[in-house]
């Protein structure tokens, strides 16, 4: 089982690729930052976490979701866990994990 569901704010407003210059489908691609509490020398503070995120939309996701996310926005996502491995310059092998969203939900009104 890879699944994923978290809640927290956009550390930017989200980049869109577009596929073969269609403007109805394409990849929204963002970070996440989610809050987790934590006890530090006998005190609860939060700790934050950073999460690379993208998902993969058609038809009138794109303008939904592009007049919804912004910086700072509250959004809770659903998703699964993804890899993602290449080499550098110097031929080593690099790694990157990512949620693949399968879901977005935005607590921000919809801008007119």
């Amino acid at each position: 089982m890879n699944t994923i569901s978290i809640e927290g704010r956009l550390t930017d407003d989200p980049e869109i690729k577009y596929f073969n210059g269609e403007q109805d489908s394409g990849i929204i691609i963002f970070d996440i930052a989610h809050n987790s509490p934590i006890k530090k020398n006998g005190v609860w503070t939060d700790e934050a976490h950073y999460f690379p995120c993208k998902i993969f939309v058609k038809g009138g996701q794109i303008k939904y979701y592009k007049n919804r996310l912004r910086k700072g926005g509250l959004i809770a996502i659903q998703g699964k866990l993804v890899q993602e491995k290449w080499k550098n310059a110097e031929n080593q092998n690099r790694y990157k994990v990512s949620i693949q969203a399968t879901d977005i939900v935005s607590f921000v009104p919809m801008e007119s």
